[in-house]
C-alpha cells in the first residue's frame, strides 16, 4: 500500500469502510482492504491516532484543562504532636501513643485534602502518554505507510504531549491502566449531559437556519450565536450556571431516568430564580427549548 494510496484515495477507502457488514471485525477489514500485515496494526493505530483531528483538539485544549483538573476530597490520617489539625481518630491515636514513650501529646487526626486520582484525570494522562508514545514508532515499518508531512506532524504532537504530561498540575495524578469502565465513567460524568444538551440545542438552531457562527470563549463563558454557556465551576454569585438563550435557562439531566430529570427540574427552578427554564435531554426537548427562547416559526 503506497503513501499515495493512503493520502489521495482516503475518501474512497472511507466509502468502502462504510459498506462493511456489522459482523466484520475491524482488524480483518484493515488487513483485507489495505494489505497491511497484522503485526503493523497496533503501531499504525497509535501513529494515525496521534495524527488525527481529535488529537489536535485534545492538545489544544489541555492547557485550559490543566488549570481546572477535577478533584475529590479525601480524609487521610496524619500524626500530630502537641496540636490537632482535624477530627481526632481515637483508635489510631491510642495505638500511636502506646508505641510512643511519653506520647500523651500525640494525636492522629483526619485531615482533609484534595485527591487528583479521579477517572477524568487518569484518562487525560493516559491519552497524553499514548500520543507521546507515537514518537517511538516513527521509524517502525508501519510508519513507512505515512507521508513525511504526517510523520513530522506526529513528531511535533508527540513532543507537545511529552511537555504537557510533565506539567506541575499533573504531578499528583498517578498513572494507572485506563479501563473500559473508567472510560464509561468519564463519558457518564456530571458534565457530559450538559455538553450533550448544548450540542442538541445548537443542532435545533441549525435546523431553523439560525446563524450560529464560531464558538467564542472569554475564560468564564462560552458564546455561540444566541447562546451563552457557563460551566458549574464558573457559577455566578447567585449560583446561576448552565445554557442560557433568550432569557431561558437550560441544562441536561445526569442520567436518563425520571429521578434525574426531576432533580434537574428542581435545580433549574432554583437557579432560574423565577425565570424560565427547560430540561434538554432529547432532540425534541431541544426543539421545544429553542421555540421557547426565540419563538416564531422555522426560517425558510
Amino acid at each position: 500500500m503506497s503513501t499515495t494510496a493512503v493520502v489521495g484515495d482516503e475518501l474512497h477507502l472511507r466509502n468502502l469502510w462504510a459498506r462493511l457488514g456489522e459482523g466484520e471485525h475491524s482488524t480483518d477489514a484493515i488487513r483485507s482492504l489495505c494489505g497491511i500485515p497484522e503485526s503493523w496494526l497496533s503501531d499504525l493505530a497509535v501513529l494515525t491516532g496521534a495524527a488525527s483531528t481529535a488529537t489536535r483538539r485534545l492538545l489544544d485544549t489541555v492547557p485550559m484543562l490543566l488549570h481546572g483538573l477535577l478533584t475529590t476530597t479525601s480524609m487521610q490520617p496524619e500524626r500530630c504532636v502537641g496540636h490537632v489539625r482535624g477530627p481526632v481518630l481515637w483508635s489510631e491515636t491510642l495505638n500511636a501513643r502506646a508505641h510512643t514513650l511519653g506520647g500523651d501529646d500525640v494525636f492522629v487526626c483526619g485531615v482533609q485534602g484534595r485527591d487528583f486520582d479521579v477517572a477524568e484525570n487518569h484518562v487525560l494522562l493516559g491519552a497524553l502518554d499514548l500520543v507521546a508514545r507515537a514518537a517511538a514508532l516513527l521509524d517502525s515499518e508501519a510508519a513507512s505507510l505515512l507521508s513525511e508531512e504526517m510523520l513530522q506532524e506526529i513528531r511535533n504532537r508527540a513532543a507537545n504531549a511529552r511537555s504537557l504530561r510533565g506539567d506541575k498540575h499533573l504531578e499528583e495524578v498517578h498513572r494507572v491502566r485506563v479501563t473500559r469502565s473508567m472510560l464509561h465513567t468519564v463519558r457518564r460524568g456530571r458534565r457530559a449531559r450538559q455538553y450533550a444538551a448544548l450540542d442538541l440545542v445548537l443542532g435545533a438552531l441549525a435546523d431553523r437556519n439560525e446563524k450560529i457562527g464560531p464558538l467564542r470563549c472569554d475564560g468564564t463563558e462560552a458564546m455561540i450565536g444566541p447562546i451563552r454557556y457557563r460551566n458549574w465551576r464558573h457559577a455566578t454569585s447567585q449560583g446561576r450556571y448552565g445554557i442560557l438563550m433568550g432569557g431561558l435557562l437550560m441544562d441536561g439531566p445526569a442520567t436518563t431516568d425520571g429521578a434525574a430529570r426531576a432533580a434537574l427540574v428542581s435545580s433549574l427552578e432554583d437557579r432560574a430564580r423565577d425565570g424560565r427554564y427547560c430540561v434538554v435531554a432529547t432532540r425534541d426537548d431541544a426543539v421545544i427549548a429553542v421555540d421557547m427562547a426565540l419563538g416564531g416559526r422555522a426560517r425558510p
